[in-house]
């Protein structure tokens, strides 16, 4: 028999329908804590599951019967007291989750020297003109992503020494865009007056039909 537990996702009523959870109950207290719908199928559940839920503060035992199972409340009691942690609630699932660390605040990393030259060099690539702008699929996002630097920075060298952030694709839909408005604006009064002649005709249709309506009607009572 193999050591490993397993887990399966168990049938949860929220909010009047039925959803499936991945839950662990506390040995100690009986608390029951759930995750939220997993993207992780069944063959991987023996080893994520256990990792979720002590992300969340849980300590996921051995035994496949769960006894040795500890909420976090009952886990905190279990250890040796340390440091004091503050503790959040996830709305969601109602579980208990160690509170994050304020981040430090570090200042950000100054453009230098080298950095200019290495997106400059990139830009002189992949930058056109100043009337095409990029070349077919770069942008500012791009370049940054591609030289691993801020986006912030590629779009301070490339505004100063080169022009603006337009591309190719984006000159070319512009220009599709234009030449489509144009033509929608000569058809337009066409299309106006159509419309007014359609609406004209209807009214004259629903007139005709209403009066022969009630000549037949009057028809079958004189039969």
């Amino acid at each position: 028999m193999s050591n490993r537990r397993s887990f399966k996702e168990s049938p949860v009523r929220e909010d009047g329908k039925t959803v499936f959870r991945y839950q662990l109950t506390c040995g100690e207290c009986g608390h029951v804590g759930s995750l939220s719908r997993q993207n992780f199928g069944p063959e991987r559940a023996s080893d994520l599951v256990p990792r979720k839920f002590e992300q969340l503060g849980w300590r996921v035992g051995r035994a496949h019967d769960g006894h040795s199972d500890r909420c976090p409340t009952c886990r905190g009691k279990a250890e040796p007291a340390g440091k004091p942690q503050l503790r959040v609630v996830d709305p969601k699932t109602e579980e208990t989750l160690p509170a994050q660390p304020a981040a430090r605040g570090e200042p950000p990393r100054e453009m230098g020297r080298d950095d200019r030259r290495l997106i400059f060099a990139k830009l002189n690539d992949v930058y056109v003109d100043e009337v095409a702008g990029y070349a077919m699929g770069w942008t500012d996002g791009r370049v940054a992503t591609d030289l691993g630097v801020p986006c912030a920075w590629v779009t301070a060298i490339r505004a100063e020494m080169f022009g603006p952030g337009v591309s190719a694709e984006m000159t070319q839909f512009l220009g599709e865009a234009k030449a489509l408005r144009a033509e929608l604006d000569q058809l337009r009064p066409a299309a106006e007056a159509m419309a007014g002649k359609v609406e004209a005709l209807e009214q004259r249709l629903a007139a005709i039909e209403g009066t022969a309506h009630r000549i037949q009607t009057e028809l079958a009572g004189a039969a």
